[in-house]
């Protein structure tokens, strides 16, 4: 039974419902498959990851025009100000007549509908990208047969119910005859050939902005400068392309192209591959694929690499590397996204991936095998394609790059914390000296301890292997070669409520781990005061310890084993109750004596 709650809400439902109609019959509306005002504002959210991507779409329709020369403008609502009201593509094409203009601001209005010879193919492009990124947008084209016409649409005088035919439905505007704005003739006679606006070309202004990540001049032009930069790598050979007055030159992400920024001599091309594939999902047609691989090496985006003259490639190569991080995915040169590996591939990305990098191209006739979706923001690679490049050594040669890169890292990091300063540690040549002295039989040396070890090893290079996503057997031949040259190791962990440290026997090397968990390490071996006196000085304490652990017999490494939790946790205590002291209470007397809290020194 419904009760009188219900009643009301199914009753107001009807309402709004009847009232709609009513007011879509007065205004003469009729049931056309869409509903353009909602649609106009519903398409502002088709997903646009940016205005820089959308401003890829207007880009496109400009090199599909067969332009020359195209520039993103910023017009402002007056001198000074720094952050712009309107955004503008300019380009020289081959500009569009008053009608077709009027046809161009409409969603499917194109006549290069299902074209695979360039970029677009729906007509979806202009109107959608102008939409995501202002209220309002005005198309200006001319051609050499012609005067500029252009046509404006506006959302915000859509929802006030303008712009209708006499039948109620929204109808794109009728062309206006006149002249460029001002500040667009202006901008062209400054920054185009000749000085002077050409003899045809289209301008694309999106003003009421209203969606911009980044609002500034500086933060906008440095954004969409770097897009476009990667974007259009391979076009800004033949075009010019420019961003508020300044001319942009290519970025290769792989950074093998020579000539282009951020290029480095060091990154390692490997041999490139092309095979044909046959279209089943589309049209049926056979293009041919193109992949090139890149590897880099670890210090890649390190000042050891910059060029002297620019140490902002530091920052700008690992801006890049970090962005376009997974397979790089091109339609025809033209880049569209960066695709994650299938699972059945087990690579899933890690930090340490940016150092290996795969780009693959592929022509219009393959669409259908790459969904490219209609605002050309993503790629869905079929099955089939994803076989195909495993079957031509794709994934081979993505675990050989892992692999290698995976190897220089450890190298790199082991350099870094082995040999900061040429040496090993103070505390680790100290305990390798201690092996002329021993004269007490160890127990660590028994078939029992020795294989031990050797499982702790391989345990320890699987589990690093797993995290640097390269082959164990990798790993366990480097820690082969340290230990014979580094018997004894300091290390970091980090487990709370863990003993404050534990020695272990990693195969032949004896590896101090220091608990980053503990008090122990916070409050004294890292405090801000120790030394590496001091800090080398607790190190060869723990050793010892340590050491005397592992060669114990089992009653007595057991004896030990409790006993290091018990002295952990009665040491947190008394180091929590030592912050409760405070400066003062130290008698720091010029004799030098060991200072206690009650004044007293030690005798």
């Amino acid at each position: 039974m419904t009760d009188k709650k219900d009643n009301t809400i199914v009753a107001e439902g009807l309402a709004a419902q009847r009232k709609y109609i009513a007011r879509r019959e007065q205004q003469g509306a009729h049931f056309s498959l869409m509903v353009a005002d909602a649609f106009v504002r519903g398409i502002r959210d088709l997903g646009y990851k940016s205005a820089a991507t959308a401003i890829d779409e207007l880009i496109d329709n400009s090199i599909q025009a067969n332009a020359q020369h195209i520039h993103v403008a910023f017009g402002y609502a007056k001198a000074g100000v720094e952050k712009p009201n309107s955004i503008a593509v300019l380009d020289d094409g081959h500009g569009m007549d008053a009608t077709m203009i009027r046809a161009a601001v409409m969603w499917g209005g194109t006549h290069r509908e299902d074209d695979r010879t360039g970029f677009g193919r729906f007509g979806f492009g202009l109107p959608s990208a102008s939409v995501s990124i202002g209220k309002r947008f005005t198309v200006y084209a001319w051609t050499i047969e012609g005067s500029v016409n252009s046509v404006t649409i506006d959302i915000d005088e859509i929802g006030e119910g303008k712009h209708r035919d006499e039948r109620g439905e929204i109808a794109v505007p009728l062309p206006v005859s006149g002249t460029l704005p001002d500040w667009i003739s202006t901008y062209y006679e400054k920054h185009f050939p000749g000085k002077r606006v050409p003899k045809s070309g289209t301008v694309v202004v999106v003003e009421k902005p209203d969606r911009l990540k980044w609002k500034t001049t500086k933060s906008l032009q440095e954004k969409l400068s770097e897009h476009f930069s990667v974007i259009y790598r391979n076009y800004l050979r033949g075009i010019s392309l420019g961003v508020n007055g300044q001319p942009i030159g290519p970025i290769d992400p792989l950074f093998l192209t020579p000539g282009a920024k951020f290029y480095c001599s060091e990154a390692q091309g490997l041999p490139s591959l092309e095979f044909d594939v046959k279209d089943k999902l589309d049209t049926g047609e056979t293009g041919l694929v193109k992949v090139r691989y890149s590897l880099l090496d670890p210090q890649f985006f390190s000042e050891k690499y910059a060029p002297p003259e620019s140490k902002a490639a530091v920052k700008g190569r690992q801006a890049i590397m970090k962005e376009y991080h997974g397979m790089i995915v091109l339609r025809q040169g033209r880049q569209i996204d960066v695709v994650r590996y299938p699972r059945e591939w087990q690579l899933s990305l890690t930090n340490n991936d940016r150092f290996w990098k795969i780009e693959i191209d592929f022509p219009a006739q393959l669409d259908g095998e790459f969904s490219v979706t209609t605002s050309k923001q993503q790629i869905n690679i079929s099955d089939r394609i994803w076989e195909l490049l495993r079957e031509n050594g794709v994934l081979r040669a993505a675990k050989t790059m892992r692999a290698e890169a995976g190897k220089k890292l450890l190298k790199l990091a082991a350099d870094k914390q082995d040999n900061k300063d040429g040496k090993q540690r103070a505390s680790e040549q100290a305990m390798r000296e201690v092996e002329k002295f021993k004269v007490r039989p160890s127990a660590s040396t028994t078939p029992q301890r020795i294989q031990e070890a050797e499982e702790t090893l391989k345990e320890f290079a699987e589990r690093k292997a797993r995290i640097a996503g390269i082959p164990h057997e990798i790993i366990e031949e480097q820690f082969r070669t340290e230990e014979k040259e580094r018997p004894y190791k300091v290390e970091t962990e980090s487990h709370p409520n863990a003993p404050f440290f534990r020695v272990v026997q990693r195969g032949g090397q004896v590896v101090l781990l220091i608990n980053e968990g503990h008090a122990f390490y916070t409050d004294v071996y890292a405090a801000g005061d120790t030394t590496p006196r001091m800090r080398s000085g607790l190190e060869v304490l723990l050793f010892s310890i340590g050491v005397s652990e592992l060669e114990a017999t089992d009653d007595r490494r057991t004896f030990y084993e409790s006993e290091r939790i018990e002295w952990s946790r009665v040491l947190n205590t008394a180091l929590d109750r030592l912050q409760t002291i405070t400066e003062s209470d130290f008698d720091h007397d010029d004799d030098g004596d060991t200072p206690y809290a009650d004044g007293k020194t030690a005798a």
